[in-house]
């Protein structure tokens, strides 16, 4: 899901740029809070947050941080509701649990992002790098990637408007394990959906949404 178009915001944010009037912008963004997108409702609730910043409302922003994690996987800011209040209200520990659990589709370039400063395990970064580079095997490809299927077909021509995020919520993982009497363990984010059909040796991991 893409975030709401910027257009959405144009009053609030002709006022809080435009005429440098964040007091005034704010009931414009409130007035999304009951929009039926999520999207919209994240939307408002970030540019929300940064006009009671730029007032010194310190705890009326974090208050408004809070609504927006609940709104978990919404697309805002550039990533996730929950992603970004989690990183602007510095709950370290809750940012780092949420990219070591793989809960939400990121790129390598976000995931760097979120994780500096944090003890994020190697697999976690590994497996944002891997997706990226599979979203851009089947962009790039003519031929599309082998190792991808979408909508339970094979994606051999990926539209090259999806963004990455979009393409990770939806795609399957084959991948070769090791060589082990046992199935392998799936990576943080991913359940396992038994063996590719007609491959004793390739797993199939599916993405959680």
């Amino acid at each position: 899901m893409q975030e709401a178009p910027a257009t959405v915001f144009a009053a609030g944010e002709g006022l809080e740029f435009g005429a440098s009037s964040p007091e005034r912008a704010i009931p414009e963004y409130q007035a999304l809070l009951k929009h039926p997108e999520a999207r919209v409702r994240a939307g408002a609730l970030v540019r929300m947050a940064r006009s009671q910043r730029k007032l010194g409302r310190a705890s009326e922003a974090l208050r408004t941080y809070e609504q927006l994690a609940i709104l978990g996987a919404a697309p805002a800011g550039g990533a996730t509701a929950e992603l970004v209040a989690l990183r602007e209200t510095r709950q370290r520990e809750r940012l780092k649990a949420a990219l070591e659990l793989g809960r939400y589709p990121l790129d390598r370039t976000t995931f760097a992002f979120y994780a500096e400063g944090l003890a994020v395990s190697r697999s976690a970064r590994a497996w944002a790098e891997a997706a990226e580079q599979l979203w851009k095997r089947s962009r790039d490809s003519a031929r599309g990637a082998e190792v991808l299927s979408v909508g339970g077909r094979s994606n051999h021509q990926h539209d090259k408007s999806i963004k990455p995020a979009e393409f990770l919520s939806r795609v399957r993982l084959k991948l070769n394990p090791p060589s082990q009497a046992r199935a392998p363990v799936p990576p943080a984010g991913f359940r396992a959906e038994g063996r590719a059909s007609g491959s004793p040796t390739m797993q199939v991991w599916h993405i959680q949404s």
